[in-house]
């Protein structure tokens, strides 16, 4: 499994973390990183280190330690090689409704005749379907 969060709830460098806009810094980062002929943010490069401490169930909570406690990046942990080989991944409406959020996530809805969407709260995906508009 696996559980999609949004930068601003997984992200764990020191500075983009708290800043107010936690996409634009994590990018900024990335960034800076491979100007100076890096790889990018030094804790994207350890995401893997994140996957191998977490449970086999988790929540962005555990996702986070598990960050912190690896010196890794519980965003990218997430993502690529754990997000493809999920057999659930949870996500928020917004990564499921909007097509070019589920094109820059990799989220193929008809990747498979066993894909399965469950969607609880109504009123919320109305909401995030309605904002996708």
């Amino acid at each position: 499994m696996t559980l999609l969060a949004g930068r601003k709830h997984s992200c764990t460098h020191k500075m983009a973390a708290v800043s107010r806009n936690v996409d634009e810094d994590c990018k900024r980062v990335r960034t800076a990183g491979r100007e100076r002929g890096g790889g990018g943010c030094a804790l994207e490069a350890r995401a893997f280190a994140v996957r191998g401490n977490l449970p086999a169930a988790w929540d962005v909570e555990d996702l986070v330690a598990a960050a912190k406690a690896s010196g890794g990046c519980g965003y990218y942990a997430s993502r690529g090689e754990q997000q493809a080989k999920a057999h659930v991944v949870f996500a928020p409406y917004a990564y499921l409704v909007d097509p070019g959020i589920r094109k820059s996530m990799g989220i193929n809805l008809k990747a498979s005749d066993r894909t399965c969407v469950r969607a609880d709260e109504k009123g919320a995906l109305r909401h995030a379907a309605a904002g996708a508009a």
